[in-house]
């Protein structure tokens, strides 16, 4: 216990000392002993405290324990990206040269290796990017059916989002359409749902900001409206 305090203390004292710049600045307000520099970089989101930045260099002492954003220290605030989550950070990919490898609009691409904040040191610089996920598990709510009440689908992005074919489980009844929200208190619905050209994108300008989790997707719920069985 006394071991993660101070490594704790540690981290805490080098975040003071947050840079947002290149490795090897000769500063002379940082410690000769924070010789090694993480850069974490945003990939597209955002750090409430850094509004206007892309990615955050700190400076570690070699064989240290770092800091995972959001987790470890309230001085490296959970970064954020409409409609998606995190899914970890990971080292940035890099070509045969060991060169770091950019996207089209200059985000450091993640890799095939996460960081282990837990167990992992630094020893020489690294760069981090979030990862984020972009699995969507929609939920089929049928809220008239005598059978079954929810059919799940999964998609990724570039998907089609296609009919369920839930309407095989109502028991005679009708399927009068597909709802992006149900008022429970009214008995409503709103925003018919049209099949077969809706992508990703579509499903998260639907999830929003903030979207609710279930392991690595995020969860979208689509209301079955199902015209009861009647017997004439």
């Amino acid at each position: 216990m006394k071991t993660v305090k101070k490594i704790l203390l540690i981290l805490l004292s080098v975040l003071t000392f947050m840079l947002c710049c290149a490795c090897g600045n000769t500063d002379s307000a940082i410690p000769k002993e924070f010789s090694v520099c993480v850069t974490y970089c945003f990939n597209g989101g955002k750090m409430e405290n850094y509004a206007e930045r892309t990615q955050l260099t700190v400076f570690y002492k070699p064989q240290s324990r770092i800091a995972e954003p959001g987790v470890s220290t309230s001085e490296l605030q959970e970064v954020k990206r409409s409609g998606c989550f995190a899914a970890g950070w990971y080292y940035a990919k890099t070509n045969e040269k060991g060169e770091i490898v950019y996207d089209e609009v200059g985000n450091p691409i993640p890799g095939d290796k996460a960081f282990d904040f837990k167990n992992d040191v630094v020893t020489e610089n690294i760069t981090l990017v979030i990862k984020w996920s972009q699995k969507i598990k929609v939920i089929f709510k049928n809220l008239y059916s005598t059978q079954a009440k929810e059919y799940t689908k999964n998609y990724e992005s570039g998907d089609k989002f296609n009919r369920p074919g839930i309407e095989t489980s109502a028991r005679g009844g009708k399927v009068e359409g597909y709802y992006w929200s149900y008022d429970e208190g009214t008995d409503t619905y709103s925003d018919e749902i049209v099949f077969g050209n809706l992508t990703f994108d579509d499903l998260q300008a639907r999830i929003g900001d903030d979207p609710e989790k279930e392991g690595d997707y995020a969860v979208l719920y689509v209301y079955v409206k199902i015209a009861p069985e009647t017997n004439e």
